[in-house]
């Protein structure tokens, strides 16, 4: 679930951070394209299963529906120690926030090891009105689609694949 905390401000002010706990695991099993050669001597590929250490390169948006804003996932000094406190309790379990957990090698887990890791995601200034609102998730996958729009065939359209999670 979405959490939140009240940090004081620069100007002496409350401020309310909303915060996403996650965790990420490199599942295996990935897609690769392997050079197979035909009783031709003609070089094909097929697809076969591989297995490989990854890196997460997370871009998490908020977006509120009822006010037609988006927030980006910001690093607030001070607030990841605080979160980590509060969440995590173990100090040998680290806690990482959307840069750290890019240099984070991800070795594939295994039904018997986890090797799961740990993030969070936060926004400072969202709309206190806010309810109805959807995190956006890319980084997930490297999968994307060209897509053209017939009205404009010249500038093709580039799409992330996203995970939306909603909330209300």
């Amino acid at each position: 679930p979405m959490r939140m905390l009240t940090l004081q401000g620069a100007d002496g002010q409350p401020q309310r951070v909303w915060y996403l706990l996650y965790r990420i695991r490199n599942t295996g099993g990935y897609l690769k394209a392997v050079p197979k050669e035909d009783a031709f001597g003609n070089t094909q590929f097929v697809m076969a299963k591989g297995s490989r250490t990854l890196r997460f390169l997370p871009l998490l948006v908020l977006r509120s529906h009822e006010f037609d804003k988006s927030y980006t996932d910001r690093l607030i000094p001070g607030v990841l120690d605080r979160i980590h406190q509060i969440e995590i309790r173990d100090p040998k379990i680290p806690l990482h926030d959307s840069v750290s957990i890019s240099k984070v090698s991800l070795a594939p887990s295994t039904e018997t090891v986890d090797r799961s890791v740990w993030g969070v995601a936060t926004w400072l200034a969202v709309d206190r009105r806010t309810d109805f609102f959807s995190v956006y998730v890319q980084g997930l996958s490297n999968a994307y689609r060209w897509q053209q729009d017939d009205a404009n065939p010249e500038q093709p359209s580039l799409t992330y694949k996203t995970l939306q999670i909603n909330f209300w």
